[in-house]
């Protein structure tokens, strides 16, 4: 016993009254489940990624990883813009991008689902830049208001490392760690399905990134609660590097989303997707049986 809590007992003090704490069985607290409403999932609109997992459910943390270039921020414009034109609000806390940027992509994707109405995907002009308490608070403030004002059920935070303080530091990885446990405590206080786009350490050539490959991982994946690898697929018809003689693109327009690690059932796989020119799309069998013959056809 601490002398605090043997101090406030002499005192007259009670344990409820020093050590405030409900205990339950687990067996009221499983009548309490079946009483709660059902947990608020909005879907992504990629029909394999939502078979799988259901979609995005308030109160959790996803976290998206891929290398440079592979398409991190298109993918998560990507769902937001799907939710969209489900009458699903989202916003997108871009620090790489600047806001123009980010609307005329929104803009690219309008035109490519020939959308004409005005979708409920908003973007912040200005960002309180800078790491700390001040951060924190500034995201999760700005977080309420958007929920409140404009029923915003996911954000995306485009990158996690522009979280970090502008001071050199002797442990990242901890400080990472501190920064993600605060993005997930958001999510749960605001009943808001966070989208976290963080960076992956230096791949290999031809390696396959996974979720170990994720800049300082083993703090990131503690506290997510799902995480998503993306991978551009490689053509083998072309050379390693290009060459005026070689002209054929070392990657194709298709990636791999695959969907590492997840809390909520473990369920875990991987879905085939190609870019249209503005945004993600499921690639289908018949799609790809059709490219394939295509292909077939033009090398006769």
């Amino acid at each position: 016993m601490s002398k605090y809590v043997e101090q406030s007992l002499k005192q007259g003090y009670s344990y409820d009254e020093v050590t405030p704490i409900n205990l339950e069985t687990y067996w009221k607290l499983l009548q309490k489940i079946e009483k709660e409403p059902p947990a608020k999932i909005v879907a992504s609109g990629i029909p394999s990624f939502d078979n799988l997992v259901k979609g995005f459910e308030a109160g959790r943390l996803y976290v998206l990883s891929a290398q440079t270039k592979a398409g991190k921020t298109t993918m998560a414009q990507t769902f937001m813009h799907n939710l969209g034109k489900q009458n699903q609000a989202s916003m997108i806390f871009s620090y790489e991008m600047s806001w123009r940027e980010i609307a005329k992509i929104f803009g690219e994707m309008d035109k490519a689902d020939n959308v004409t109405t005005e979708l409920p995907v908003y973007v912040p002009t200005e960002l309180h830049r800078g790491g700390g308490d001040l951060q924190y608070q500034w995201l999760f403030e700005a977080m309420a208001k958007a929920k409140e004002e404009k029923g915003v059920t996911v954000a995306v935070i485009d990158h996690l490392h522009f979280l970090l303080p502008l001071k050199d530091y002797q442990n990242t990885s901890f400080l990472i760690g501190g920064i993600v446990r605060e993005l997930k405590r958001m999510a749960v206080a605001l009943d808001m399905a966070v989208i976290l786009i963080a960076h992956t350490q230096k791949i290999v050539e031809d390696k396959v990134p996974d979720w170990t490959m994720i800049r300082d991982s083993s703090f990131i994946t503690q506290e997510a609660d799902m995480v998503l690898m993306m991978y551009r697929i490689k053509n083998k018809e072309a050379a390693k590097k290009q060459t005026d003689d070689n002209t054929i693109d070392v990657y194709k327009n298709k990636t791999i989303l695959s969907v590492e690690l997840n809390r909520m059932g473990g369920q875990t796989g991987k879905i085939k997707l190609r870019h249209n020119g503005a945004k993600f799309q499921e690639l289908t069998d018949l799609e790809e049986f059709g490219e394939m013959a295509q292909y077939a056809q033009n090398s006769r």
